[in-house]
C-alpha cells in the first residue's frame, strides 16, 4: 500500500513595498500570490482589486479578526480617502493640484518636482560662481 502524499503551499516571508503607504510591510505569502502581485502591477493594486483579500469577520473560527492583507487594504483606502479630501480642500482654496501626483522619492524624504528643480538650479548657480 502506498503512503498518501500531502501537498503543502509554498509559503514565504517577504517584505513587500506599498507605494501609497510609502513603506515596506512584512507578509506571509505564497509564491503564487507573489506572481499575482506582480501581474496586478504591485501590492497596492493587488490588495485593492483581488477577490482573495477578504474580510475574515465572517469566516468561522476567526471572528472579529482581519487578515494582514485586509488590514493593509484598509490603511490604503484610508490614505486614498485622506488624499482626496486634501485635494478637494486645496481646490476650494483655489490652489493648483495638477502636480500633486508627480512626487519623486529621494531617500526617505518626499520632494515634489518643483522643489527638485529649485535644488538643481541652486547647484548650477553655485558651481558657475566658483
Amino acid at each position: 500500500k502506498k503512503t498518501r502524499r500531502k501537498w503543502n503551499p509554498n509559503v514565504q516571508y517577504q517584505k513587500l513595498y506599498s507605494e501609497i503607504l510609502d513603506e515596506s510591510i512584512k507578509f506571509k505569502v505564497t509564491t503564487s500570490a507573489l506572481r499575482s502581485i506582480d501581474k496586478a502591477g504591485g501590492l497596492d493594486n493587488y490588495l485593492l482589486t483581488s477577490k482573495h483579500v477578504i474580510n475574515n469577520k465572517s469566516v468561522g473560527g476567526n471572528k472579529g479578526q482581519q487578515g494582514m492583507g485586509q488590514q493593509v487594504r484598509n490603511r490604503i483606502m484610508q490614505k486614498l480617502q485622506h488624499q482626496r479630501k486634501l485635494k478637494k480642500e486645496a481646490l476650494a482654496r483655489g490652489e493648483n493640484v495638477d502636480d500633486w501626483d508627480k512626487i519623486i522619492l529621494i531617500g526617505k524624504k518626499i520632494k515634489s518636482s518643483q522643489q527638485l528643480q529649485g535644488v538643481v538650479e541652486e547647484d548650477s548657480v553655485a558651481t558657475a560662481s566658483s
